[in-house]
């Protein structure tokens, strides 16, 4: 666990259980009507498959994303689909709106400063391969999906005024993931709300569901020290 609080770039492994455990919690806070929820967190592995032109679709961790959750909620209803996406230079996170028809670009690293025409370029260019990516495996397992890959637009946000580096782009990106709302951050991104969130986000992991390991002393004592400074 030491790789969410602090120190060490965010693993893919890490990423992919942070986005599962968001889904859990949203399940029991999020969620409206029966059968309906506004959001579903990716894991990063289809980021992965598109910039790797691999067919989704067949891949197991796929089925458990898209088959599992159709016992909780209609996925084809959803309206926001938020997939991270590890690049040389960090993490980042694509906002897909369905209903809007469009990506919003949640990159950290980008800082102050603003996205360069190359990171605008790239941002496009695996935007598109993921959006492909997860339209086809949609369509692989609903055969009401309604939607398509034409005509979408795309957005690159300004987030924040603070820079934040490679290391840290890993507990960013499950900030903006568990803040953006499709239109905004609902809490400002600066580094005293992101070392709260890291506190919490590690209580959060740790009470996954089905989760049997056990907590070590140091970890009890990272936790109880966070809670305090909350």
């Amino acid at each position: 666990m030491n790789r969410s609080s602090g120190g060490h770039q965010l693993s893919h492994e890490l990423c992919a259980v942070i986005m599962m455990r968001f889904g859990q919690i949203d399940s029991i806070l999020n969620c409206g009507a029966v059968g309906t929820r506004w959001r579903k967190f990716m894991e990063p592995d289809i980021a992965t498959f598109a910039a790797a032109d691999i067919d989704p679709s067949s891949i197991k961790s796929m089925h458990c994303q898209f088959k599992q959750d159709s016992i909780s909620f209609k996925v084809p209803s959803c309206r926001m689909y938020f997939v991270p996406s590890i690049r040389p230079d960090g993490w980042c996170v694509y906002a897909m709106d369905f209903v809007r028809k469009h990506i919003t670009v949640l990159d950290p690293v980008a800082g102050s400063s603003g996205f360069s025409n190359k990171n605008i370029k790239v941002h496009e260019h695996v935007s598109n391969k993921i959006l492909d990516c997860l339209i086809k495996c949609a369509k692989e397992f609903y055969s009401d999906w309604p939607h398509k890959t034409e005509r979408w637009s795309r957005s690159f946000r300004m987030i924040t005024e603070c820079n934040f580096n490679s290391v840290d782009s890993g507990i960013c990106l499950t900030y903006l993931a568990k803040f953006f709302d499709g239109e905004r951050l609902v809490k400002p991104m600066n580094k005293e709300n992101v070392d709260l969130h890291r506190a919490v986000l590690l209580y959060d992991v740790m009470r996954l569901d089905a989760n049997l390991s056990h907590l070590s002393a140091n970890v009890l004592e990272f936790i109880k020290t966070s809670f305090h400074l909350l």
